[in-house]
Parts: structure tokens; C-alpha cells; sequence
């Protein structure tokens, strides 16, 4: 269980009912250092009561806003990494641990996709707000990816 995430969650998510619950789910089974969580697909359908398709919206929805990242591999769980007040440190370094164990090729393409979707973010802010700490301008984030702390605060539907 880590408070910390919960808490993070707390302060900075701006989803609302049952993509909130999710999302509160998995900082509740997140690990304190990784802010990583691996539950069954099953325990995420039962947190939220709902059919296997509305907890697909809202895990897409979740990842879509930069508030989690899937992390997808093959007949294994996904692990799910909430990214609120992560650095891209702290992203790499989750995703060549133990506990993903991928290679510094497979994580540097997953950071690219990563950070695709926060630039896609940032330059439509009506789907999202996006708080960056440590830059000047839109055009830093776009020139250096790790300048800044990933510190995404989202405002949007769903439900």
C-alpha cells in the first residue's frame, strides 16, 4: 500500500468517479519506491463494478491524460506506473528495475512514447492542463524532454 500515491492522486488527479476509483486502486496497490502496481484485470473490474469494457475506457482515459503509463508485456500482468510528480529518472529507472526488467533499448522507446503523449497534451490544453516545473516555455518542453518534471494535472469528463 503506498500513501504516497494515494495522496498524489489526491492532489494532483482531476479525474472524476469511477476513472478516479481506478486510478485510486492502483496508487493503493502501488509499491512506495516505483509507484508501480500489478493487479489482476479482474481486481480492477471488481474495484469499480462495471463491464471489462467501461474499465478499458477508463484505463485508457487514465493513460491518455498522462495520469498512468500501461506498461504492456507479453503473458505476464500489465503493471500500471502512476507518472504524478515523476521525473524522467525516476520513469527510466522504474522501467529497467527488477520489476519490469526491461532492457535500456525498451525503455528509452517506451519513454519516446511517453513523452509523445505529454507534448500531444501540452499543445491541446482544452483535454488537459499540464503543469510543468523548471521551464520557460512551451518550446523547451518540445526541445528537451527530460528539463522538466512530469507533473500532470488533468481536467476533463468521464465518469
Amino acid at each position: 500500500m503506498s500513501n504516497i500515491a494515494t495522496h498524489l492522486v489526491w492532489e494532483y488527479s482531476y479525474s472524476r468517479g469511477n476513472t478516479k476509483l481506478l486510478l485510486l486502486k492502483l496508487a493503493y496497490d502501488a509499491d512506495l519506491e516505483h509507484l508501480l502496481a500489478a493487479p489482476s484485470f479482474s481486481i480492477l473490474r471488481d474495484t469499480v463494478k462495471r463491464t471489462k469494457r467501461s474499465v478499458y475506457r477508463y484505463l485508457n482515459t487514465l493513460e491518455r491524460r498522462c495520469e498512468i503509463v500501461v506498461l504492456r508485456d507479453r503473458g505476464r500482468h500489465n503493471h500500471y506506473m502512476i507518472l504524478h510528480q515523476r521525473s524522467w529518472d525516476q520513469v527510466f529507472a522504474t522501467l529497467t528495475s527488477e520489476q519490469i526488467g526491461w532492457d535500456h533499448e525498451r525503455a528509452i522507446e517506451e519513454m519516446d512514447r511517453i513523452h509523445n503523449r505529454v507534448v500531444t497534451l501540452f499543445r491541446d490544453p482544452g483535454r488537459c492542463g499540464l503543469r510543468v516545473e523548471h521551464l520557460e516555455s512551451r518550446k523547451q518542453l518540445l526541445d528537451m524532454p527530460g528539463a522538466y518534471r512530469l507533473t500532470v494535472t488533468t481536467l476533463g469528463e468521464e465518469g
